[in-house]
């Protein structure tokens, strides 16, 4: 048998507080008056903030992601006029690509490869 113990913070967060009530409860028979390392007289007003701060967080999440999604919408259709402006350039300069770095982009220049004999 095991004792699970979540990953998900919020539920570590409310799990916390069932803690907390019943080490309440029990007062000074509470065998959690002797942890090792932490205190939850200490710790206990750690809760509430760090659930404000959970949700907040949360709020921010499905903001970027609302963002990233009306970003996406947008981006598309200025993508393929970049492309298709490329490969429009790529077509007129064929012989010439350097000249594509006035419009803004980049040229690599591959290095001519060499035949070697055997």
């Amino acid at each position: 048998m095991r004792v699970l113990l979540s990953l998900n913070q919020m539920e570590i967060l409310k799990l916390a507080n069932q803690i907390l009530k019943k080490h309440k409860e029990e007062g000074e028979n509470s065998p959690l008056n002797f942890l090792k390392d932490h205190k939850w007289s200490e710790e206990a007003n750690k809760i509430n903030p760090c659930i404000l701060k959970h949700l907040e967080a949360e709020e921010y999440r499905k903001k970027m992601e609302e963002a990233c999604r009306e970003r996406d919408l947008l981006l598309k259709p200025i993508t393929d006029i970049v492309k298709e402006s490329r490969d429009k350039l790529i077509e007129l300069y064929r012989n010439n690509l350097q000249e594509l770095e006035k419009w803004g982009f980049m040229i690599e220049d591959y290095p001519k490869s060499k035949i070697t004999n055997k």
